[in-house]
């Protein structure tokens, strides 16, 4: 799970803003019965996949939730 809060800036403030807002969200689906260890988080505060600056800025704001597997061989 991504959480990404766009900044042109990237300042550590804003970062630490993105990881905070990607841990509620983390909490929240444990909340709704995920297993913990079935979830990753990362903060980050580049563009979202797909969005550009011309964009409205809601659109840099979001949650990327994205399906991956370990390989146990």
């Amino acid at each position: 799970m991504e959480r990404y809060s766009y900044s042109q800036f990237g300042t550590s403030a804003t970062k630490k803003l993105a990881f905070e807002r990607a841990k509620i969200i983390h909490k929240k689906l444990i909340e709704q019965g995920i297993s913990p260890s079935r979830l990753q988080v990362v903060g980050k505060t580049d563009l979202p996949p797909g969005i550009e600056t011309k964009q409205p800025s809601w659109l840099m704001r979001c949650v990327v939730v994205e399906a991956f597997s370990e390989d146990k061989n």
